[in-house]
């Protein structure tokens, strides 16, 4: 399989940088930092909409584990046989992110969209991840949630800072903020590993 497939620096890291970028180039702009904190909310209503579609949706087995696409002698691992395809929470995640930053600046949505399509999407149905529908369906997911909800978000985001009066400190916001960008950059899968390990000990 290709390196960059999983490579969440070919992936999550480019609109993690295009997130910093307009952060720091619009840095005495509070209405584009509120755009840009409710991005973020954005993308986690659509991961939780991605995962609620996949859960109830008909279980759509991924062309790496279909014997009929690959061939009868493939073994793939248990994730992959339990893991429904339809939507792809990829396409979903970076397509939100795209159509967010696109409403922000339209040049880096641009760019974002083709960075989800090519290097994130074409990626995983070449390599057997994904049918070309799971993607498309999440990219028509990712990008109506990012039109629908994330000015709403925004109006919230702003009325909060304006009525808490809102200035945490940078040396607190900017290291939480990168954690969370962060997150985003590694499709959550420390915090993933962490959850799965905790809920194996407890149960």
């Amino acid at each position: 399989m290709a390196p960059f497939v999983d490579n969440a620096l070919l992936k999550g890291a480019v609109p993690a940088a295009v997130f910093w970028y307009l952060w720091f180039r619009n840095d005495q702009q509070p209405r584009k930092h509120s755009q840009l904190v409710a991005t973020l909310l954005t993308v986690a209503v659509a991961i939780v909409a991605g995962r609620t579609l996949a859960n109830f949706l008909p279980f759509r087995p991924r062309p790496l584990a279909t014997p009929e696409v690959m061939g009868a002698n493939v073994k793939t691992s248990a994730f992959f046989e339990d893991w429904s395809s339809m939507p792809s929470d990829h396409a979903v995640m970076f397509f939100t992110l795209a159509g967010c930053i696109f409403l922000i600046a339209r040049r880096e949505g641009i760019a974002l969209f083709l960075h989800a399509a090519f290097f994130v999407c074409a990626a995983r149905v070449l390599f057997g991840l994904h049918f070309l529908s799971d993607v498309v369906v999440g990219a028509v997911v990712g990008t109506a949630i990012a039109f629908a909800v994330m000015p709403v978000l925004t109006q919230l985001v702003q009325r909060l800072r304006q009525g808490i009066r809102w200035t945490m400190r940078p040396q607190v916001e900017y290291p939480l903020l990168f954690l969370v960008t962060f997150q985003f950059a590694t499709m959550f899968d420390g915090a993933r590993d962490l959850a799965i390990r905790a809920a194996r000990f407890l149960f």
